[in-house]
């Protein structure tokens, strides 16, 4: 018997892909009724299930949008790491262009990995 759904998980953000309704409704009431027996509950307005691969159905996870097959990354994260670069930019202003960049390639490279 397969397994139904295939759990995303990063510290206390999860998403369960499912191939049908009737799994993704069998791994909710599975989910919520082990959240409940160890004192936890989902939140309301961060559950939902539905068909993502359909436009105007997608989600948001880690910094991303995922909508019929694709994704993007969210216009909230990357306005943070716009501020965040201006910030650092500013801190540095009168010192070489290579002491700049020198700062800037780990906060781009992580943010990219």
């Amino acid at each position: 018997m397969r397994q139904a759904g295939v759990m995303v998980r990063y510290a206390d953000d999860a998403v369960v892909l499912c191939r049908t309704r009737e799994e993704a409704e069998a791994v909710l009431a599975r989910l919520r009724a082990w959240l409940d027996e160890n004192g936890l509950t989902l939140h309301p307005a961060k559950t939902s299930h539905w068909d993502c691969r359909l436009e105007g159905h997608g989600f948001e996870f880690l910094g991303y949008r995922f909508v019929a097959g694709q994704h993007w990354v969210r216009k909230k994260s990357l306005t943070g790491l716009q501020d965040r670069l201006r910030a650092l930019i500013k801190l540095h202003r009168g010192d070489s262009i290579e002491s700049i960049i020198a700062s800037i390639n780990p906060i781009l490279r992580g943010w990219f990995g």
